[in-house]
């Protein structure tokens, strides 16, 4: 996989890139890069290893059996004392952004409307932790950073995150569990944790892989 530059990576070169005294007389623009002299050997090795650590390795390669397209077949609970409403679509999941992440694109349909998701799913080297993203076409605002890791035997990567319930305000806590089966299937399961009640499940998605 090749090497990719993040926001912080650009940064970080910007940083490394300027001279160790950048102020100027008050009132005078900094001076064109032209003159900014040439990255010392300590700056360019230090930035060789940032960029090293940034670039994808065992942990997301971990993530190569998510990537294919798949059926799903989704339940989903609005409460735990009633049966699940079923829901069916497809689910892309390709490598993005040079292998960093891999991309989610979700069509299908949800409580009888036509929905659309995306998602990004990888590996923080500098926190060393599995990190997820997601929107979609049911809320305005995206969900915040999930982070988590993988079981001990490596068939299952827990994400957990807080957020804000859209329908009451509140504080809840999220736990996402995807469930490497086999090859060709893989389960993802919503947790949630409302204040002064036990963890419920939400959402059950079963994929199954469809034959290229």
């Amino acid at each position: 996989m090749s090497r990719t530059w993040s926001p912080l990576g650009l940064v970080v070169a910007v940083l490394f890139s300027l001279p160790a005294c950048a102020s100027s007389e008050e009132g005078q623009p900094p001076p064109p890069p032209d003159d900014a002299p040439p990255v010392t050997p300590e700056q360019q090795m230090a930035l060789d290893d940032f960029l090293e650590s940034q670039s994808p390795g065992d942990q997301h390669e971990k993530l190569a059996p998510l990537i294919g397209r798949f059926e799903a077949r989704i339940l989903h609970w609005i409460a735990p004392d009633q049966a699940p409403s079923e829901s069916s679509g497809v689910l892309e999941n390709t490598w993005a952004l040079g292998g960093l992440f891999v991309l989610s694109q979700y069509r299908g349909e949800e409580l009888g409307r036509p929905f659309e998701g995306l998602g990004l799913l990888g590996y923080d080297t500098l926190r060393q932790k599995y990190v997820g993203n997601w929107a979609d076409s049911m809320s305005s605002a995206p969900w915040p950073t999930a982070t988590g890791d993988l079981l001990e035997d490596e068939d299952a990567l827990t994400l957990s995150r807080v957020m804000t319930d859209p329908m009451t305000g509140q504080l809840i806590k999220i736990r996402d569990v995807t469930t490497f089966v086999d090859d060709d299937h893989i389960t993802y399961e919503i947790f949630v944790t409302r204040p002064g009640a036990d963890e419920t499940k939400v959402l059950e998605a079963q994929y199954t892989r469809i034959p290229t």
